[in-house]
């Protein structure tokens, strides 16, 4: 009997520690599921932050393009940050884009002028009513008044196209029932684009109870970056020192690169670096050239991990695929070296062939330079000598808009205009290295999707 009373007591004692593992075990599932969600993004939040953080690796709530943004007339600051929703067609959707008093003000100065919303008749470009648009709405002239400046401002800076390209906003008022059937926003007609060309993007702002979402039907949609969130901020640093003067190609982002990143480019190209060559204008071939004394090595697209980490970040700073990238180049320019001013946009027919022109250049770089080695912009408008940094700069670095090298900076800079058209002011050099040793990284940004 004092047997089987031990033995009860045993596997009392047994359950009881069973259900303690199980509910143990349980918690441990659970942890692990959110870490894998946080992992994937498939669970994320904004960083409420408003200081700048240190670089995490392939982290975009890290990558800090600018800590806050604040408009004028606002008290505080509001973080606004973006979901890449779709490459195909190219989606973003922005948060706490508009306050909720500028929200406000918008409805109350468009109500007294609301008419029956119109369409475009495809092939003559007439402007009709349509039962495939329903809606009310009104135009407000560009420039209205303060508060309408400021939002038009915000979206150039958040959208890289300049205020004088944009249309005038338009208010759209849907009641229930109303709707606007799926359409394109770009002309069918020679009508509609004799005044500043096609609609090159839209910005559509708007919060509604229940439906009335905006749909797009024909998109292809990669899950993997639907809800990948980084700050968005306009022109950070160079916008702050050149707001009054500098045009809007240039845009420099700081920590876009880590030192282990900058460290393991160097290491992978040391081994195949070659002199540096230039490509003839007319011809279209690569030629060596004494108006660039480097040396280079190019990385395959998608090469490893690391490079694809890289790739990923630049697609999504500048909203550029990228499939649209070439190959990473990494250059050294030991002391007297340089690359006299040029363009990065093609002159021959040859190079455009695969992925059309040169739109845009993302340069890191990877190393600090003692003295010389500046990035310059010899065009560029404006009275450059009122940078911070000007004392620092060399004699070759004072003839122009200059950036100084420091190791996990960024710049980017624009060779196409947002009218396609090519931008002789995006001319830059980079000047002979005074002092020390000067490693960058270079991804040129093609039109179309560039076969690597």
């Amino acid at each position: 009997m004092v047997k089987a009373r031990h033995s009860r007591l045993q596997k009392s004692w047994i359950t009881r520690w069973s259900w303690v593992l199980v509910l143990a075990v349980l918690t441990m599932c659970m942890s692990l599921l959110i870490l894998l969600l946080l992992a994937l993004h498939l669970l994320s939040m904004p960083n409420t932050n408003t200081s700048f953080a240190p670089f995490k690796h392939n982290h975009l709530n890290s990558i800090a393009r600018n800590a806050s943004y604040i408009s004028e007339g606002e008290d505080e600051q509001t973080e606004r940050w973006v979901e890449i929703l779709s490459w195909e067609p190219r989606a973003f959707l922005y948060h706490n884009f508009l306050t909720k008093e500028e929200c406000e003000y918008l409805i109350n100065i468009a109500k007294p002028n609301m008419k029956r919303s119109t369409v475009i008749e495809t092939e003559t470009g007439i402007i009709k009513t349509s039962s495939e648009r329903t809606s009310f709405g009104t135009l407000l002239a560009r420039g209205l008044d303060k508060t309408v400046r400021n939002i038009e401002k915000r979206i150039a800076d958040f959208t890289h196209v300049p205020v004088e390209n944009g249309e005038a906003l338009q208010i759209v008022h849907y009641e229930v029932g109303e709707e606007y059937v799926p359409h394109h926003d770009y002309f069918m007609d020679d009508l509609h684009t004799a005044n500043g060309g096609d609609r090159m993007a839209t910005m559509l702002i708007s919060d509604v109870e229940e439906g009335g979402e905006t749909v797009f039907p024909d998109a292809k949609v990669n899950l993997s970056i639907f809800i990948r969130t980084m700050k968005l901020g306009p022109r950070i640093t160079l916008e702050f020192y050149f707001k009054n003067f500098v045009e809007q190609f240039l845009d420099e982002t700081f920590s876009f690169v880590s030192k282990e990143e900058c460290e393991y480019l160097i290491n992978i190209a040391k081994p195949k670096m070659q002199k540096s060559s230039v490509v003839d204008a007319k011809t279209g071939k690569s030629m060596d050239s004494r108006v660039r004394t480097s040396s280079g090595a190019f990385m395959a697209r998608g090469r490893d991990q690391i490079v694809r980490d890289i790739e990923k970040r630049i697609a999504d700073f500048t909203f550029i695929p990228v499939e649209h990238g070439e190959g990473l180049q990494v250059l050294h320019y030991e002391v007297g070296q340089k690359y006299e001013p040029h363009f990065d946009y093609f002159m021959d027919n040859v190079n455009t062939k695969n992925g059309g022109q040169r739109i845009a250049t993302v340069l890191m770089y990877l190393s600090d330079v003692e003295e010389g080695g500046e990035t310059v912009f010899p065009d560029a408008k404006g009275n450059v000598s009122s940078v911070p940094w000007w004392n620092e700069l060399s004699e070759c670095g004072k003839k122009g808009l200059s950036i100084k090298p420091k190791m996990g900076t960024a710049l980017l800079f624009w060779s196409m205009k947002p009218d396609a058209t090519l931008d002789p002011l995006s001319l830059h050099g980079g000047c002979p290295v005074i002092k020390g040793n000067k490693w960058s990284c270079t991804k040129w940004m093609r039109l179309k999707p560039y076969k690597a």
